[in-house]
């Protein structure tokens, strides 16, 4: 389970990279990465009301994670859809209108990092709440920042970032709508195959690698 919350984490984590790099203004951008580690720190106050054991608990329940999984694929596919819409009307010269909040960070991605938050207050001793919260939203709004300038590095082109975003939700729904079944071990029992838990993360995987390698061919063609 651990290993499938943290590939949920980072896939909203690069999502998030990237839906910043979309921004047009350097100013926005800068404020944005402000404003992320504020408010990170502004959570403080919050994430000190729960200790380890809140968060064990939050992490080994089975419940938990199938309503993680289910938040992504829902909000992947109305992201996939936004960032649809926006090409389109970048193509088409019209505004983003509110197509542009798919360029808002992912849900998981800040659940991850309150997790981290809560964390860090539970295993630091002897140093501020206040100074620890501020340090780790420093250190998560300049990580994003270091990867938002790769992103921008190594896609220029506007709208080719926005394809790579359709097609890590692609990703996303396939991990998130595979992962509670390898999770549980389940056996599906379809007209007359079965499916167990290794055979259903070798699907996953397979489908995961046609993604990438799609992904990857297209942008060498272009």
């Amino acid at each position: 389970m651990w290993i499938f919350l943290a590939s949920l984490v980072l896939l909203s984590t690069v999502q998030t990279a990237l839906s910043i790099a979309l921004w047009r203004r350097r100013t926005a951008v800068i404020a944005g990465l402000c404003g992320l580690g504020v408010g990170i720190g502004l959570a403080t106050s919050t994430a000190a009301n729960f200790n380890l054991a809140d968060l064990s608990t939050a992490l080994a329940d089975l419940g938990t994670f199938q309503a993680a999984c289910a938040w992504q694929i829902a909000e992947a596919i109305v992201a996939a859809l936004l960032a649809m819409g926006l090409l389109g009307r970048h193509h088409r010269g019209q505004p983003a209108g509110w197509t542009a909040s798919v360029l808002l960070p992912g849900g998981i991605f800040l659940a991850g990092v309150f997790g981290g938050l809560v964390w860090l207050l539970n295993t630091w001793h002897g140093v501020s709440f206040t100074l620890l919260g501020l340090g780790w939203g420093a250190a998560i709004a300049g990580s994003i920042g270091g990867l938002v300038l790769l992103v921008r590095w190594g896609l220029p082109a506007w709208d080719r970032v926005l394809e790579v975003r359709v097609t890590l939700c692609a990703l996303q729904v396939l991990l998130a709508a595979f992962a509670p079944l390898v999770v549980q071990g389940v056996v599906i029992q379809q007209t007359q195959f079965q499916v167990d838990a290794v055979q259903t993360a070798s699907t996953l995987a397979g489908l995961c690698a046609v993604v990438v390698a799609g992904a990857g061919w297209r942008w060498l063609r272009s």
